[in-house]
């Protein structure tokens, strides 16, 4: 199993758009599992404006291979004008999945944070994705909404 220590964090690049792209499309696919965003290019051109952005950053291998990424970014709530975080996007790998390369971006999260003086975090996944569920209960989360839908025919 990876350590902590094997894992390097650092800023989304733009030779890593592929690999995160990659990993966009398999988060889509796991939260969105009727109607996943497939497209390249649609994740290529949300995702290129972050590159060596303050928020967005991968998990690297001591070999240099990505294992990992993360999202966040600062927002406003539009009613109390209060910063907080905004938690897009956690991707770790099948084949280091386990606590380390998790426990790498989730420390780089708090981290950027602290830094941008945000006091809050506000993340959503899907009811289905158990191991998302996991890992913001392990790093201190609760729930405070829950989302229902509806599909109506026709």
């Amino acid at each position: 199993m990876t350590s902590p220590e094997q894992i390097s964090v650092r800023r989304l690049a733009s030779e890593d758009l592929d690999d995160v792209i990659d990993f966009e499309i398999e988060l889509a696919r796991i939260s969105f599992p009727e109607d996943p965003i497939l497209d390249r290019g649609f994740h290529h051109k949300r995702l290129r404006r972050l590159v060596d952005g303050d928020g967005a950053f991968v998990a690297e291998a001591a070999d240099g291979h990505l294992v990992g990424w993360l999202w966040a970014s600062r927002r406003e709530n539009f009613s109390t004008k209060k910063a907080y975080c905004d938690f897009h996007s956690l991707y770790v790998a099948q084949e280091v999945r386990g606590g380390a390369v998790a426990f790498r971006l989730m420390r780089e999260l708090f981290d950027f944070c602290t830094r941008n003086e945000l006091p809050s975090i506000q993340g959503r996944t899907a009811a289905g994705n158990t191991q998302m569920q996991s890992i913001y209960e392990a790093a201190g989360f609760t729930a405070r909404h829950i989302t229902f839908e509806c599909v109506l025919d026709g």
